[in-house]
């Protein structure tokens, strides 16, 4: 479905899948709705989770293996009209990889609008784009500061570990291997927030995963599970994290994972490929638990 300059479906690939290298020739935001996959560009790989979002930009070339559950993703198609968009926030290198943990709200948002469209559809779902490329900005910034500055990679280690205990500035800084004062205002420049704002984000993020993973827990239990004080605690930092309630992402999330079947296809967005895909061919893939995103061959 179409609606002004953002196109949107949905597509299906069964267990073990290979998509061999295939070019996209327009831009593209990709939400793991269910399974996984990793993503090979050259020497990089992504590996790619439940509800997270990747942006590929405009001539990207990957090919895609997927897991023993295979995957179910939503694929929002930008019109030429993006790149410069995309181009003035620095998201036009191929090289980067973009991976976005805090943006399945403006996915399912976009899905929603196409999905029931209204006068204003068309403006919600490219306002929706705005801000999924806003946090892809961000977390293109993220990670070429951990990227580039030891100390930061050394504090955002720590934190993805410690993410369900509390910790002081003095513990990550310890960790940094710099004084607290120094870490504090060296992250804050790099990073572009505080390391206390960076932590709850991180918390709220790894409470998805919770969410997803046990439906029929109570939002209090997550809230434990993930080291928030109670609900209340747990929903304030979640709608400043994701600009809404955790129970509107999660009644969201599950009318996508009960969406009539028919919305989606077996074609990858509007990609070029040297060869036909092999279905089931692909080598078993490990997905590894830990937080790295990035795998450098």
């Amino acid at each position: 479905m179409r609606l002004g300059t953002v196109s949107i479906h949905q597509s299906v690939h069964a267990s073990r899948d290979v998509l061999p290298p295939h070019e996209h020739r327009t831009a593209y935001l990709s939400l793991v709705i269910e399974g996984e996959y990793v993503e090979a560009l050259g020497s990089t790989s992504v590996a790619c989770r439940a509800w997270q979002v990747r942006l590929h930009p405009a001539g990207e070339v990957h090919a895609n293996f997927f897991g023993a559950r295979g995957a179910r993703v939503l694929n929002l198609q930008l019109a030429p009209r993006w790149n410069a968009e995309l181009e003035s926030l620095g998201l036009s290198n191929h090289d980067d990889a973009v991976l976005v943990n805090d943006g399945v709200w403006p996915a399912l948002r976009a899905w929603r609008e196409a999905r029931q469209p209204a006068a204003r559809s068309r403006l919600v779902l490219e306002e929706m784009v705005a801000i999924l490329l806003n946090k892809a900005c961000g977390a293109r910034r993220e990670d070429h500061a951990a990227r580039a500055r030891p100390v930061i990679r050394r504090a955002v280690d720590f934190l993805h570990a410690t993410q369900d205990r509390r910790v002081s500035l003095f513990d990550i800084s310890i960790a940094a291997g710099v004084h607290s004062t120094h870490l504090a205002r060296l992250f804050r420049r790099e990073m572009g927030c505080t390391v206390g704002t960076y932590a709850r984000r991180l918390r709220a993020v790894h409470s998805l995963e919770y969410m997803r993973r046990y439906p029929r827990w109570s939002l209090s239990r997550i809230a434990a599970e993930t080291g928030f004080a109670d609900h209340a605690h747990y929903t304030r930092v979640f709608r400043t994290v994701f600009g809404v309630a955790p129970s509107q992402v999660r009644l969201l999330a599950g009318k996508i994972l009960g969406a009539d079947a028919q919305e989606a296809d077996l074609q990858p967005t509007a990609c070029r490929t040297p060869t036909e895909p092999r279905r089931g061919g692909g080598a078993p893939l490990d997905i590894p638990p830990n937080r790295e995103m990035r795998i450098q061959a």
